[in-house]
């Protein structure tokens, strides 16, 4: 329930207009853990291997709204864990830098029941559930990828590919 409220939140926040960018400093590793860690949680004991692939030349200290990038990627990840049931998810970070900017690109596919054509328009608006989503057992409010397409877009990048939920943020 504190998960519906707090998307609720988030919604009006950017509709409003009253959604601000909190750029620091912080350690890439601290947020692949926290990341990972929150997605295995969510996996919990079905037959479902998280893969992680990061490529080491991304720097160990980013400048940028963590929190945001965060939810971004939890968002994304947890849409994976509850939609496979088996096989797995493969999470890849890599990154281009340009000068002083470093340009990070996400990647999460999975092995889930995957997104009709005809229902891949409606993935990013505000209260929309897909497939099977109604059904009782599957938790999920229907904002969580609204709110993730205008974080990743406050952040500068943008989603695209939505077959496999591949993103960029910039």
């Amino acid at each position: 329930m504190l998960d519906i409220v707090n998307n609720i939140l988030d919604i009006s926040k950017i509709e409003t207009g009253k959604q601000t960018l909190i750029e620091k400093e912080y350690k890439t590793v601290d947020l692949l853990t926290d990341v990972v860690n929150i997605t295995k949680s969510k996996i919990g004991s079905k037959p479902v291997k998280l893969m992680i692939n990061v490529d080491q030349n991304i720097s160990s200290t980013l400048n940028g709204d963590y929190s945001k990038l965060y939810q971004v990627l939890i968002n994304i990840l947890a849409n994976s864990a509850k939609y496979t049931d088996v096989g797995r998810i493969t999470f890849t970070l890599s990154s281009t830098k340009d000068n002083d900017i470093e340009n990070l690109l996400f990647k999460i596919t999975d092995t889930g029941t995957g997104i009709k054509e005809e229902d891949q328009i409606k993935l990013f608006e505000k209260g929309t559930r897909l497939n099977n989503a109604t059904d009782s057992e599957i938790e999920g409010s229907g904002y969580g990828l609204a709110i993730t397409k205008q974080y990743v877009e406050t952040l500068g990048g943008k989603i695209n590919d939505l077959v496999d939920v591949n993103w960029k943020v910039l």
